[in-house]
């Protein structure tokens, strides 16, 4: 699948699926309405990754796949296992013990290459990303070994 439309182009169709203004989404996630301009009125231009994890942890069905990339659905289609059951505090430690190593072990692979002296603050904001929605684990994975 191809991508669709610019970030921006598809930022708005979230938000005008969800019926939501741009004040809206400033008040519900703090982000100023300037900083969500930007994007949605010049073309190419992106938000911040940190204002990036602000709208998918305030709109967790939104997939994040759909809004960096333009590929898949708008909305996810299923939530993660975390989402559906009650693991146990022992159960969900072990996954998070299990994400961690897979992403280091990620981060690694990417270690010296052009984005070597991004990869910690990278990794930090992925586990942070990952810790809060689990939405895109298969799509970070495929986007490292490209």
């Amino acid at each position: 699948m191809t991508a669709t439309g610019t970030f921006g182009e598809r930022l708005q169709n979230l938000l005008d699926h969800e019926d939501l203004s741009r004040n809206a989404v400033a008040t519900k996630t703090g982000i100023s309405y300037n900083t969500l301009k930007h994007p949605l009125e010049t073309p190419g231009a992106i938000l911040s990754i940190d204002h990036l994890l602000t709208l998918l942890r305030t709109f967790p069905h939104w997939n994040p796949q759909y809004l960096l990339a333009g590929q898949g659905p708008q909305f996810r289609e299923r939530l993660s296992a975390l989402e559906t059951e009650a693991p146990s505090p022992r159960e969900r430690s072990q996954y998070w013990l299990e994400k961690r190593v897979r992403v280091r072990e990620e981060m690694a692979h990417i270690r010296g290459e052009a984005w070597g002296p991004y990869v910690d603050e990278l990794q930090g904001l992925v586990l942070e990303l990952l810790e809060e929605n689990d939405a895109g684990w298969d799509w970070l994975q495929r986007q490292v070994r490209r």
